[in-house]
C-alpha cells in the first residue's frame, strides 16, 4: 500500500484547496498553467469577491450600531431637554387645575351642618328647588319628578345620609337638565319642594369657566358651550374671544358642562 503522505496528487489537492480558499477570502494565491509553471494571482477587489462582501457587511454592521447609538442618544436628549420639562410643566398645570376645580365644590360655612354636602361631592337639585334646608323638609321622596323628566336627568340619591336618601338630584356631566318646555318636574311635585317658576327664574347653580383648560385659550375656535345652552346668549356668550357667563342669565342647568369637550371640564356648574 502506497504512503499517502508522499502522494504527489494528494499534495496537489491540498495546494489547490488552500489556493481556492485564499482566493475566496481575498488573499493572493498561486495557480499553475497547463505547462506546469506557477503564477501568482493578486486577489480580486471586485464586488464578487467574498472578502469584500464580508468586509462590507462587517462595516455596515458597525455603522448600523453607530446609528443605533446615535438614535438612542437623540431620543435620550429629546426626553431630557424637551419631553421631560414639558411633562413636568403639564403636570404642574394639571395640579393647579385640580386644586382650583376641587376648591369650587368645598362646603361653605353655612353648609357645614349638613353632612350631605360631602356625599356626593357635587350635585344639582332639579329646577324650581327651594333652598336646601326647606327642600329637605318638604320633599316627600315620591319620585314623581324622576318619572316626569323626559331625558332621565333626575335620579334618586342613594346615600348613607338619611337626610338626603331618596331625594332627587342631577349630575350635569352625566345628563343635564335640558329645561324642557313643560318643566314637568315642577308641575308633578306634590309638596312644593319644587316650585313652579318661569324658566328664566330657575336657579340651580352658576356656570364657572376655567380658562386655563378652555380650548379657546389654546387657539381653538370652540363654541360648544354657547351653542348648546338652552337660553343662548342670555346666559352665555363669546366676548373678546373668551367664554363669558352672565350671572343674571345663567340658570345652572349644566348643559354647557355636559357638552364641554375638555377633561377635566373647563366649564362646570357650582350649585347655589
Amino acid at each position: 500500500m502506497a504512503d499517502e503522505s508522499s502522494n504527489p496528487d494528494k499534495d496537489k489537492q491540498k495546494v489547490d484547496r488552500r489556493n481556492f480558499f485564499r482566493a475566496m477570502l481575498g488573499h493572493d494565491y498561486e495557480t499553475k498553467s497547463d505547462e506546469g509553471t506557477s503564477e501568482k494571482v493578486v486577489a480580486d477587489e471586485s464586488d464578487n469577491n467574498l472578502s469584500q462582501r464580508v468586509a462590507r457587511a462587517l462595516k455596515d454592521e458597525e455603522e448600523k450600531k453607530e446609528k443605533e447609538l446615535d438614535r438612542r442618544g437623540f431620543f435620550d436628549d429629546m426626553i431630557r431637554t424637551v419631553l421631560r420639562p414639558a411633562a413636568e410643566a403639564i403636570e404642574k398645570r394639571m395640579d393647579r387645575v385640580k386644586t382650583s376645580f376641587s376648591s369650587q365644590f368645598e362646603p361653605h360655612e353655612h353648609q357645614g351642618e349638613h353632612d350631605h354636602w360631602d356625599e356626593p361631592e357635587r350635585y344639582l337639585r332639579p329646577p324650581g328647588a327651594q333652598h336646601e334646608h326647606i327642600f329637605l323638609e318638604q320633599c316627600q321622596r315620591s319620585g314623581r319628578c324622576v318619572d316626569a323628566c323626559p331625558v332621565g336627568a333626575i335620579q334618586f340619591f342613594d346615600g348613607h345620609d338619611q337626610n338626603v336618601a331618596g331625594t332627587p338630584y342631577i349630575v350635569p356631566t352625566a345628563t343635564p337638565c335640558v329645561v324642557c318646555d313643560g318643566l314637568e318636574c315642577m308641575n308633578v311635585c306634590p309638596s312644593g319642594a319644587l316650585q313652579i317658576i318661569p324658566k328664566e327664574k330657575i336657579n340651580m347653580g352658576l356656570a364657572m369657566v376655567y380658562e386655563d383648560i378652555c380650548l379657546r385659550t389654546s387657539g381653538e375656535n370652540c363654541t360648544v358651550c354657547v351653542d348648546q345652552c338652552p337660553l343662548g346668549e342670555a346666559a352665555i356668550r363669546i366676548k373678546d374671544d373668551r367664554v363669558e357667563v352672565d350671572v343674571n342669565g345663567c340658570i345652572g342647568c349644566g348643559v354647557c358642562e355636559h357638552y364641554c369637550p375638555t377633561y377635566p371640564k373647563s366649564i362646570f356648574v357650582v350649585p347655589t
